[in-house]
């Protein structure tokens, strides 16, 4: 007996439910067969997060296009606030008046708060 969700073609393991193990256990665990990756690919048309929240509190944000995306194409939130705000052309250090450029800055949180990415919060300060 093969498992009775449609295109899969697993042996069903739980008989009386006609499912397979994987199905059985998302529908227990979850309530349907669907992942969390595939209902957002059904709502949104894109099966990765938007916003991550990465261990150590920055925040990532799924954005192919951006000219700092990395090669997942994800984004540093704080990267794409203060990009936002200048540019290619970042102002000079606000500590010591160096030049900044986007390979060798460092985004400086005021509050010292990594998840508070607003604009007012943020700063490019030279990396030295």
């Amino acid at each position: 007996m093969q498992c009775k969700i449609d295109e899969c073609d697993r042996a069903a393991r739980y008989k009386q439910a006609q499912l397979c193990q994987k199905h059985y256990f998302r529908i227990m665990r979850n309530g349907h067969v669907e992942t969390k990756s595939e209902k957002r690919f059904r709502e949104t048309g894109c099966s990765r997060a938007y916003r991550v929240s990465m261990p150590d509190g920055y925040q990532r944000l799924y954005e192919p296009n951006h000219p700092l995306s990395d090669s997942q194409g994800y984004v540093a939130e704080h990267r794409k606030v203060v990009f936002d705000r200048y540019g290619e052309d970042l102002p000079d250090c606000e500590i010591c008046g160096k030049p900044t450029d986007w390979d060798t800055c460092h985004i400086d949180h005021r509050d010292t708060d990594v998840t508070h990415n607003v604009d007012g919060n943020l700063r490019p300060l030279c990396s030295g």
